[in-house]
């Protein structure tokens, strides 16, 4: 579909400005093996760059932000965070690695929640808000293989 969206016009019109060098283009997409290969084709664009989603410890960041407003003893919020690192370490490539920002933000509210209400963040329920999310995650499904082989075509 993105790729429809760039016609011959417009890749003319692109080089056509690149020559001047007088405009700088971005192109920001989630599926770029979803593109015509005429679109992105070496000497269209000076770089390509994957930008995946958070990594392991930007997500166990998103947990501790979400804690700081918690009113659980320092104890209880250091036990949750190490728990919540050892659950997302171990379901890692099959479902973690595939939130976006958002739905990263989203898991650790939720899980905060567990923590302020007195409940321990156990693997169980952890599981239980994953497997929820999991269902309506923005990458599932065959994208997933696509994101996957997504990371290794950065091109300098």
């Amino acid at each position: 579909m993105e790729s429809r969206m760039l016609t011959t016009a417009m890749l003319t019109a692109i080089n056509d400005l690149r020559k001047k060098k007088l405009s700088i283009f971005f192109l920001a997409t989630n599926r770029l093996r979803a593109f015509d290969a005429a679109v992105i084709r070496p000497g269209r664009f000076d770089l390509q760059l994957f930008v995946g989603t958070p990594n392991l410890d930007a997500r166990v960041e998103q947990l501790k932000d979400k804690l700081k407003s918690v009113g659980a003893s320092e104890e209880d919020k250091e036990e949750a965070i190490d728990r919540y690192r050892e659950f997302l370490s171990s379901v890692w490539a099959k479902d973690a690695m595939f939130m976006n920002y958002l739905e990263g933000v989203q898991f650790a509210s939720l899980c905060a929640d567990l923590v302020a209400s007195g409940l321990e963040l156990s693997d169980d329920e952890m599981n239980r808000i994953l497997e929820q999310q999991a269902a309506v995650m923005t990458v599932r499904g065959a994208v997933r293989d696509e994101y996957k082989a997504s990371m290794d075509m950065s091109r300098l």
